[in-house]
């Protein structure tokens, strides 16, 4: 469905449309998206759901099982569980003796596997893609209900939609509610010192949002140790891409410079705002792929966040970034960022 098409069907112009799904994704309540595939057409018509129960639920033993798995191209999902045995696996494959094989080539040579339960799926009753139609008006009511009960001016809003209970068939919208990360407005005054992680992230994650933010963590410890802010992720050949939750942004005299969304990096809701607040404030933009030598030699250079907003950046790894101190780039577009939020001047 393109963007149009979903505009029309919920009644809303495709520009603030667009901006709405550019927003789920940011907070993470769209976390990607999948084509859905005919399971008998691409050659594995047979479903099998494998109960499997290890020898002993020592770590040795669970992390020498999960590797296994995450290697079995066979398994499209395992679960741990609860109960009589320690996982499921849902696995599919080519026929009976495509199970056969697997069974014997793969399964059966662990060690670590007391015994296998299998169940073979005869026909599907019921496979649910995707959420409910979400209720826009119940959550931005919730929404409201939980800004005016945490009684901060300001906070973090997060809308969650899931399905709900399962097997009622009722949907569930969360609001939650959290104080800011304090030091943000220090921060913007000193500028912020970024230490460069390299990073390669595997094609089918990149550009969405996910709930596993490891990687991200681990970066910000890094960079942490080396006495910086935050970290810098960098592609292994050298190309600038994003902060572990925050677009970059650097100014060459009137010129803005920030990766394209081609490389894979996240579509920020603030990167898309400061897009289109730039020309008003006179700044030319190009997104491009750009090494990190020139956000290195740049005037000034800055990141961007719902949360941080605009965040200037003083230096890279220790290179001061022009004379280090934040840029006159920054401090306009964070005020015109917060204008055009709707806050008063002077906060």
């Amino acid at each position: 469905m393109t963007n149009l098409e979903l505009s029309e069907k919920i009644g809303l112009s495709p520009t603030p449309c667009l901006r709405r799904v550019k927003r789920l994704e940011e907070e993470g309540v769209i976390l990607g998206y999948a084509a859905i595939i005919d399971q008998k057409a691409y050659g594995l018509p047979l479903s099998v759901f494998v109960s499997i129960r290890l020898n002993q639920q020592t770590q040795e033993q669970i992390d020498e099982f999960e590797k296994a798995v995450a290697g079995w191209t066979e398994v499209t999902e395992c679960y741990l569980m609860t109960g009589s045995r320690d996982y499921l696996l849902h696995v599919y494959v080519d026929g009976i003796e495509g199970y056969e094989r697997f069974l014997k080539q793969k399964m059966t040579r662990l060690k670590c596997i007391q015994s296998v339960e299998t169940n073979f799926a005869m026909s599907t009753i019921k496979k649910r893609i995707g959420l409910p139609p979400v209720d826009a008006d119940g959550l931005a009511l919730a929404g409201e209900e939980a800004l005016a009960a945490g009684g901060e001016p300001d906070a973090v809003l997060r809308l969650l939609w899931t399905p709900g209970r399962e097997g009622e068939g009722k949907p569930t919208g969360l609001a939650l509610i959290s104080t800011l990360p304090p030091g943000h407005d220090e921060q913007r005054v000193r500028g912020l010192r970024l230490a460069v992680v390299p990073w390669s992230p595997g094609e089918l994650i990149a550009r969405t949002k996910s709930t596993s933010y490891a990687e991200n963590m681990v970066a910000q410890d890094e960079a942490a140790r080396r006495d910086a802010d935050d970290a810098l992720f960098v592609a292994p050949d050298g190309v600038v891409l994003e902060a572990p939750t925050s677009n970059v942004w650097w100014r060459e005299e009137r010129r803005l410079l920030t990766p394209s969304l081609e490389l894979p990096i996240l579509a920020g809701v603030t990167r898309a705002t400061l897009l289109e607040l730039a020309s008003d404030l006179g700044y030319g933009v190009e997104e491009g792929s750009f090494p990190l030598e020139r956000l290195l030699a740049a005037d000034e250079a800055f990141l961007s966040s719902s949360i941080r907003e605009v965040m200037p950046v003083v230096s890279v790894d220790g290179t001061q970034i022009a004379d280090g101190r934040p840029g006159p780039a920054a401090e306009s577009l964070q005020r015109a960022l917060r204008a055009a939020a709707g806050y008063p001047l002077d906060r």
